[in-house]
C-alpha cells in the first residue's frame, strides 16, 4: 500500500523493501496511518540514492534497504546435522549413516540423521522449523542448494516445491570389517520468491560409520 511519500515521483513502497523481520528502523517524523514509517534495515540489503527525506540529519536511504535488495536468514542458518552408525557385533552387509536437511513443500524444514544397516535402523529429527512466509504458497518459491566446501553433497541444484527437497551427505563401510570413514560438508541454501533471492542459510552436514571388527 502506497505510503504517500515520494522521491522522483516514486512512492517509498517502490523504493525500499518491506520490514519482514520487524527490526527495521522507524522514522518518527514520517508517518503513514498514524504510525512511523518503517522499512527493512539497511544491513539486510543495499543503499539506494538519497531520497531527500532526513531523520536526525541523515537521509533515510541510509537507514533502509533499497527495493529488491534485502536478503534475510533462514531459521536453520548455522546449524550442523551430524549422523553416525557403529555396526553391531556379527552384523553383515553395509553400515550407513546419513545427515539431511529437508525443506518440505508444506513450508516446514527438518534436520534429520539416519543410521541403516549394521544391525541399526534409525531416522531421527534433530531440529525443525518453518521456511515459508505467512499466507504464501509454496509455488511462489524455489530453493538453490550449493556446495560451499567439503565432501560432495547429494541434492545440489535449483528446485521448485512441487515436492519436498533435501541436501544430504552419506557414508558407508562394510559392517564385518575394521573400517571407519567420516565425511563432512558445508552447504548454502538460497530461498527465492517470485525469482528474487530473499533468504539464505549456511549449514553443516557430517556423517561417520564404523565396522565392528
Amino acid at each position: 500500500m502506497a505510503k504517500g511519500y515520494r522521491s522522483g515521483g516514486v512512492d517509498f513502497d517502490d523504493l525500499f523493501d518491506p520490514d519482514v523481520i520487524g527490526d527495521g528502523p522507524a522514522v518518527p517524523n514520517l508517518r503513514s496511518g498514524g504510525a512511523p514509517l518503517r522499512y527493512a534495515a539497511l544491513k539486510y540489503g543495499q543503499k539506494r540514492a538519497d531520497v531527500g527525506y532526513r531523520q536526525d540529519g541523515v537521509d533515510v536511504s541510509s537507514l533502509w534497504a533499497a527495493k529488491g535488495t534485502a536478503v534475510y536468514k533462514l531459521s536453520f542458518d548455522g546449524i550442523s546435522v551430524s549422523a553416525s552408525n557403529q555396526a553391531k557385533t556379527n552384523s553383515g552387509g553395509t553400515t550407513t549413516a546419513t545427515a539431511l536437511l529437508w525443506m518440505h513443500a508444506n513450508g516446514t524444514w527438518e534436520a534429520r540423521r539416519s543410521a541403516t544397516g549394521g544391525g541399526n535402523n534409525s531416522n531421527v529429527v534433530t531440529a525443525s522449523g518453518t521456511w515459508i512466509d505467512p499466507g504464501a504458497g509454496a509455488a511462489e518459491y524455489q530453493v538453490l542448494f550449493e556446495q560451499v566446501s567439503g565432501t560432495p553433497v547429494s541434492g545440489l541444484g535449483l528446485y521448485d516445491f512441487t515436492a519436498s527437497r533435501a541436501a544430504s551427505l552419506s557414508v558407508s563401510v562394510r559392517s564385518q570389517s575394521s573400517d571407519y570413514d567420516e565425511v563432512g560438508a558445508t552447504v548454502k541454501a538460497t530461498l527465492r520468491r517470485n525469482g528474487r533471492d530473499i533468504r539464505t542459510a549456511v549449514f553443516g552436514l557430517s556423517a561417520s560409520a564404523a565396522g565392528w571388527v
